[in-house]
């Protein structure tokens, strides 16, 4: 799958958690998770990355480092990038919880999810080449 697919996922995960967002928390994490895993996923096809043989994106536990790794020269700081996987190592944990931990309270967290998750498809906005779902 193309970066571009990737971006264009990312986009509409985004558009799906901001409409869940007030009705509907655990399913609004699950999706600005998704959102931004799309989203960096993209960017890493964007920089040549190649998914595992027979893959289409990477695992979840390893894309962050992989963010850290292969982003160097679309973002040249390594604290900037670091900051990057962090959030969305964050995210992943509470998409986690949301999905599988009943007991968990997602709702005081989700305002950080929904923050990190615009923030980083921001990112991806803008290093990835224009295109209609981007603008």
């Amino acid at each position: 799958m193309a970066w571009q697919e990737w971006s264009a996922m990312a986009t509409d995960s985004l558009v799906a958690a901001n409409r869940l967002y007030a009705a509907q928390s655990r399913s609004s994490v699950s999706r600005y998770y998704y959102a931004s895993y799309q989203g960096v996923s993209a960017l890493l096809l964007y920089v040549g990355a190649t998914p595992p043989e027979g893959r289409e994106a990477w695992a979840h536990e390893l894309t962050p480092d992989l963010l850290v790794e292969h982003l160097r020269t679309v973002i040249p700081r390594t604290g900037r990038r670091q900051d990057l996987a962090n959030r969305l190592r964050r995210l992943y944990k509470v998409r986690v919880s949301a999905d599988y931990i009943s007991a968990d309270d997602v709702e005081g967290s989700l305002e950080s999810v929904r923050k990190d998750a615009h923030f980083l498809i921001k990112v991806m906005q803008d290093i990835l080449p224009e295109m209609p779902e981007n603008k």
